[in-house]
């Protein structure tokens, strides 16, 4: 919530990016998952019902999730959880850690004005593209 702080960033901005956010300082273990935060309530009654904890997210170390979803029955977690099973599946999906080889994006290269410089092989405009 401390986001919120920030000059004009307001709720609404704060809803639209709060699930790109990972914070792997908090104290809440889903802060550091891609859940988005109006999804935490649901996310913890699925680690419940399936017999996790918050630890296991942390660690890493929820085994085959999606199996025990399977052996449930993703309708009647769901209901459970109080969403729709394409919620529920998401939710599950996003509460490990990212998958191997599917780490944050490098930071996009400096385009400011006067620093654009072409990539090698790409056209005179930077953009892989001849103009004619």
């Amino acid at each position: 919530k401390q986001i919120l702080k920030v000059p004009k960033l307001g709720p609404k901005a704060y809803e639209q990016c709060a699930g790109f956010l990972r914070v792997p300082e908090s104290g809440t273990a889903l802060d550091n998952t891609a859940v988005h935060p109006e999804s935490y309530r649901a996310a913890e009654r699925l680690l419940e019902l399936t017999g996790h904890t918050l630890a296991e997210v942390s660690a890493g170390k929820l085994g085959d999730l999606d199996g025990q979803i399977r052996a449930a029955g993703a309708e009647n977690l769901a209901e459970q959880c109080g969403v729709g099973v394409p919620t529920l599946l998401d939710v599950a999906a996003k509460t490990g850690p990212r998958p191997p080889g599917r780490a944050a994006p490098a930071p996009a290269a400096d385009r400011r004005a006067g620093n654009q410089r072409p990539a090698a092989g790409d056209g005179p405009y930077g953009n892989g593209a001849q103009r004619h």
